[in-house]
C-alpha cells in the first residue's frame, strides 16, 4: 500500500496537469456564438451548471461510497464523450448533451481529486505536506491550462472546433494517468451512515462550525465572481475586434495569449499562497482575493479598452491563492467517509449560485442577437454591485 500511495502522490500533479489543459477555455464562447445567440449561449452555460448542481452532491456521495479511483475514471470518460459531442453536433440539443457530459465530468471530479490526493499522503502518514503540495498540483494544472490555451488559440483562429480536438487526446492521457492510480481510501460510511440523505445531513452539520461556514460561503462567493470575467471576456475581445482595437490579432488568438498569460499568473499565485497565508492570516489573504477579483469586474463593467483586455491575465490569480488555503483549512476538520460529499456540496453551491446568475442574465438580455457592448456593461455593472455587498458582509462575518 505504502508504494501504491507514494505513486498516487507522485504521479497526482501530473493527473492535474492533463486534466486541466482544455485548449477550448479560451474559445468556447465564440465557438457557440457562432451558430446560436447570445441568449442561447447563456441558456447553454446556465444548462452546464444547473448540471453540475444536480450531480454534484450525489457524485461526491459516490465518491465516498465507491471510491476515489471509480469516480476518477467515470469523469474521464464523461469529458471524452462530451468532446465527441461538440465536434459532432451544429445544433443546440447536440451542444446541450456535451455541456451536461462536462458538467458529469467536473462535478465527479470535483473533490473527489482533491479528497484522493490527501488520504494517499495520509496512507504515508504525510498529511502535513497536503497544504503545500495542493499548491504544487495547482500549479502544474495552472502551467498546462496555459499551454494548452496558446494552442487552442492558434488552433481557434483556423477552426473554433480544433481546440475540441486537441482537448480530446489530453483527456485520453488523464484518462490512461487514472487508469494507473490505487485506491488507497478504505473508510467507508457505516450501514447505519450508508443512505444518501444522512451522508448529505452529516456533511450539512459541519456547518455547525464557525470557521467551515465562513469558508463555505466564502467558496460559494468566488466561485460566482470568478466566472464572471471567465465567461465575459470572449465577446468582450470579440467587440475589440470589431472596432479595430486588438493591432490586427482575431479574438481566438488573443483570447488564447491571454488565457495563457492568466493561467502563468495562476500558476505562479498558486506556488506562493501558502507561503502568504502563513505570513497573513487565512481570512485577510482571502478577502485580498476576492476584492482583487470584485476590482477586476468593475474595470471591464466600466469602459471597452484593450488595457482592460489586458487586466484579464488577473482574473485566474485570486481563485489560484485561495484555493490551496480553503483546502488545507477544510482537510483536517471533515472525517474520511464525508470529505468528497461535503466538498462536492460546497461547490455545488457555488455552482447553483452562478447558475441563478446566468439564468437571470439570459432573461435581462433577452432580445439582444449578439453580444453588445451595452448587453455585457449592464451585466458587469450588476456583478459589481451585488459583489461589493456580499464583500462587505464576508468582511463583517469573517471568522
Amino acid at each position: 500500500m505504502t508504494a501504491s500511495a507514494e505513486r498516487n502522490v507522485n504521479l497526482y500533479p501530473v493527473y492535474r496537469a492533463a486534466a486541466d489543459a482544455m485548449a477550448w477555455l479560451p474559445v468556447f464562447f465564440l465557438f457557440f456564438s457562432e451558430q446560436l445567440t447570445l441568449p442561447e449561449v447563456l441558456l447553454l452555460e446556465a444548462l452546464y451548471y444547473i448540471a453540475v448542481v444536480i450531480l454534484e452532491v450525489p457524485s461526491g456521495y459516490m465518491s465516498d461510497v465507491i471510491g476515489r479511483r471509480r469516480t476518477l475514471l467515470l469523469a474521464s470518460l464523461a469529458l471524452l464523450a462530451a468532446y465527441g459531442c461538440f465536434l459532432l453536433s451544429s445544433q443546440f440539443a447536440g451542444f446541450a448533451a456535451g455541456q451536461i457530459l462536462i458538467a458529469v465530468s467536473i462535478a465527479f471530479r470535483s473533490g473527489t481529486d482533491t479528497a484522493f490526493h490527501y488520504e494517499s499522503l495520509q496512507a504515508l502518514d504525510r498529511t502535513e505536506e497536503y497544504g503545500d503540495r495542493e499548491a504544487v498540483a495547482g500549479k502544474y494544472g495552472f502551467a498546462a491550462t496555459a499551454i494548452a490555451a496558446i494552442a487552442g488559440g492558434l488552433l481557434g483562429t483556423i477552426d473554433l472546433a480544433w481546440p475540441y480536438l486537441l482537448s480530446l487526446l489530453t483527456a485520453a492521457v488523464s484518462l490512461y494517468i487514472v487508469f494507473t492510480f490505487t485506491e488507497v481510501s478504505t473508510d467507508k460510511p457505516s450501514k447505519d451512515d450508508n443512505s444518501f440523505f444522512t451522508q448529505l445531513n452529516t456533511c450539512i452539520s459541519y456547518l455547525k462550525h464557525p470557521l467551515l461556514l465562513w469558508l463555505f460561503i466564502y467558496t460559494m462567493y468566488m466561485t460566482i465572481f470568478v466566472h464572471i470575467p471567465y465567461e465575459f471576456y470572449q465577446p468582450y475581445l470579440r467587440l475589440l475586434e470589431n472596432q479595430n482595437s486588438l493591432a490586427g490579432i482575431k479574438a481566438p488568438l488573443m483570447a488564447g495569449i491571454l488565457f495563457a498569460l492568466t493561467a502563468i499568473v495562476a500558476a505562479t499565485t498558486s506556488a506562493y499562497s501558502m507561503r502568504w497565508q502563513r505570513r497573513m492570516g487565512l481570512a485577510p489573504l482571502l478577502l485580498t482575493a476576492a476584492a482583487i477579483e470584485l476590482c477586476i469586474i468593475a474595470a471591464m463593467a466600466i469602459m471597452l479598452h484593450p488595457l482592460i483586455a489586458l487586466l484579464m491575465i488577473l482574473r485566474s490569480g485570486p481563485m489560484a491563492v485561495a484555493t490551496a488555503p480553503v483546502n488545507a483549512a477544510i482537510a483536517p476538520l471533515i472525517e474520511n467517509q464525508h470529505r468528497a460529499t461535503f466538498l462536492s456540496l460546497q461547490s455545488m453551491a457555488g455552482r447553483l449560485g452562478f447558475a441563478i446568475v446566468l439564468s437571470g442574465f439570459s432573461l435581462l438580455v433577452a432580445d439582444s442577437q449578439s453580444a453588445d457592448w451595452s448587453s455585457l456593461a449592464l451585466l458587469l455593472r450588476l456583478s459589481v454591485v451585488a459583489g461589493l455587498i456580499g464583500l462587505v458582509l464576508m468582511t463583517w462575518k469573517r471568522h
